[in-house]
Parts: structure tokens; C-alpha cells; sequence
């Protein structure tokens, strides 16, 4: 398999507001809320990655530049596979039809492909588009995101890049975290 890149193109709305946070820390400072924004991103993007899964509703788009009979796609669990389509040797943007790839939603979910077109020479020319969305453990992600950013920022005036807070995060996540292998 050759270039591989996943883009969220929509997402819903955030798992744990700036001000929910603000309030669950009792902090009304303003210059408080660009880094609790930023540790918020960081934690959720932090989490989503480390267990290859999305929250809640997110729409994704894969990007590949040659045609694999399997694809495997990387952020789970997959809710469904809206559309596959490709650039054809004439560089025209072309739909792949429902009936000439079956999609398997286990995790991880897996595309296989029965045809393949010829592609024109780009990196995107097969573009996959795809819903996640992982509602069972939403509360859990949520308690565990607010908790580490909390504790980051209480002790951000002491904070050590090589900090407990990657192990600690990993307990935290790590029996939702899905296993592809």
C-alpha cells in the first residue's frame, strides 16, 4: 500500500466545550481559555488517535493513490461508507458503484474492492468517504478528557514535558482502545 491520509471533513461539535471546562475547573479568566482550548484539542486528538476511534459523528475522507482489493480504514467504528470515488486515467472525477465494493463494518472496518478502474497518477486518486461515530463510551472519553486536561492545567506551572501524563492517559484509555491485530 502506497500513500495513505484520512481528513476529517465534518465533524460535530466538540466533546467537551472550552466553557464547560471552564466551569468544571471554577476558572473565569479569559487568559485561562486559550490553554484550556488548546489542552482540549490536544487530549481529545490525543485520545481519538491513541484509540482509533471517533466519539461521535465525524465524516471522513481517505485519500490513496492506487487501488487496494482491502482497505482497511483506520478510524473506527465505521457507521458507514457513503461513497468511493476516483480520478480516471483523463483525470475525471468518477463514482465507484455501491454494487462493485462490499463493506465489512467489524473492527476494523474493511472495504473490499471487486473493480479497478484505471487511475490517473495522483496522490488522492481514490478518495473514500466515510461516518464514525463510537456513542458507547462518549461518557468515559468525555471524564477521561476533562480529567487530564484538569490535572494538566493545575500543575502547568510545574509541568515536565516527560511527565506522568502520557502513562496516565494511556490507563485511562486503554481498554477502549481498539486492537487491529
Amino acid at each position: 500500500m502506497g500513500y495513505e491520509r484520512y481528513t476529517r471533513t465534518v465533524a460535530d461539535e466538540e466533546l467537551v466545550t472550552t466553557i464547560e471546562m471552564q466551569d468544571y475547573l471554577k476558572v473565569d479568566e479569559t487568559e485561562d481559555t486559550i490553554l484550556i482550548h488548546r489542552l482540549l484539542s490536544g487530549w481529545t486528538d490525543w485520545a481519538k488517535g491513541y484509540t482509533w476511534s471517533s466519539f461521535k459523528e465525524e465524516t471522513w475522507r481517505l485519500d490513496m493513490e492506487e487501488w487496494s482489493a482491502e482497505v482497511i480504514l483506520r478510524r473506527n467504528p465505521v457507521k458507514s461508507v457513503d461513497q468511493i470515488q476516483y480520478y480516471d486515467t483523463a483525470d475525471t472525477l468518477q463514482v465507484l458503484a455501491a454494487t462493485e465494493y462490499t463493506v465489512y463494518q467489524e473492527v476494523p472496518a474493511r472495504v473490499v474492492i471487486d473493480t479497478f478502474p484505471s487511475l490517473a497518477e495522483r496522490p488522492d486518486a481514490v478518495q473514500i468517504t466515510f461516518k464514525t461515530e463510537n456513542l458507547e463510551i462518549l461518557p468515559i472519553a468525555r471524564i477521561g478528557i476533562m480529567s487530564l486536561v484538569a490535572l494538566q492545567h493545575l500543575q502547568r506551572e510545574d509541568f515536565k514535558p516527560d511527565g506522568p501524563y502520557i502513562s496516565m492517559a494511556k490507563r485511562l484509555f486503554s481498554a477502549y482502545r481498539l486492537n487491529y491485530y
